[in-house]
């Protein structure tokens, strides 16, 4: 009975010890055997582990290469797919995308629908390196007015309507709640409509894009990260506006997109800030001035 309480106090089973090992504790008193033991597990189980990883070499270098290849291309596929890891493909024409002022413009390929688009918005001096730098802002459109002088920030105001769809000036127009928030005494839908829609601002071959292809590439793509407009692949930085009343708005803080698309009295806007929401689709006055990002016609 004693020997078998020792043999429990090390944690040994009496009734499967063999006798050759049983007897070898009696004569050493049961000394040596707990450290002994212990020692020995850590060697067996450090020894395990090594095996181990030695057999996970060996079955990578044994690895078919297409298997790899593979693995490697889903591993790109899923970064590709992240919003922010988005890299548009560039293109220099050779004979040059130019605006009326001599601008000249690249190509960039949606990697999302394969739209093409313009690389700056309408009047930038450059392409974005940051979200508020001020040379890539570029122009101030008032919805559904061609290129005639209006859109630079610094144009002269005037409180007199235009009777026509293109007005005779270049001043930037002014309006009220009691004019409908329009620069045209009598409001015209069907300006901007299409490449050849009247008063098209864009280059030869571009046209303002419609509500559901900014949706497309910035509200249904990505997630909803701070400055999403300017992370995405279009790089829209926050130009700001300019009010129906003539002054200019936010810059380095919002950032609003015209569409060519309508809602009633109002045209829609792509409308973001730096505060982190997800841009959206909103509907603004048509007399405000807001940036232009032209997009490549297709027929």
């Amino acid at each position: 009975e004693s020997i078998k309480k020792d043999l429990q106090n090390l944690e040994i089973d009496p009734k499967k010890i063999p006798k050759e090992e049983l007897f070898v504790l009696i004569e050493n008193d049961f000394q040596g055997y707990k450290k002994s033991s212990k020692v020995f597990k850590k060697i067996v189980i450090a020894f395990l582990i090594l095996v181990l990883i030695g057999i996970v070499f060996i079955i990578y270098l044994f690895i078919p290469q297409p298997i790899k290849n593979i693995s490697k291309q889903q591993s790109n596929v899923q970064k590709e797919n992240t919003f922010k890891e988005q890299e548009p493909r560039v293109k220099q024409k050779l004979d040059g995308i130019r605006d009326s002022y001599g601008n000249l413009y690249k190509e960039v390929i949606s990697p999302f629908t394969g739209k093409i688009w313009l690389d700056r918005n309408l009047g930038a001096q450059k392409t974005c390196e940051k979200y508020d730098e001020e040379k890539c802002f570029g122009d101030y459109f008032q919805w559904g007015r061609g290129v005639d002088g209006h859109e630079k920030g610094d144009s002269k105001l005037t409180k007199q309507l235009s009777l026509t769809d293109i007005p005779d000036h270049q001043k930037f127009i002014l309006s009220t709640r009691d004019t409908r928030y329009d620069w045209l005494k009598v409001q015209n839908n069907t300006l901007w409509q299409g490449y050849y829609g009247e008063n098209n601002p864009c280059p030869k071959g571009f046209r303002v894009p419609k509500a559901g292809e900014f949706k497309a590439e910035l509200i249904d793509n990505g997630g909803n990260n701070k400055h999403k407009i300017y992370k995405s692949f279009l790089k829209l930085p926050m130009a700001g506006f300019r009010n129906f009343d003539g002054v200019i708005n936010n810059q380095g803080f919002d950032g609003r997109y015209w569409t060519s698309s309508r809602k009633a009295q109002f045209s829609l806007a792509l409308s973001s800030s730096n505060g982190g929401e997800r841009p959206y689709i909103f509907f603004f006055e048509r007399s405000n001035g807001h940036s232009v990002r032209c997009i490549k016609d297709t027929k």
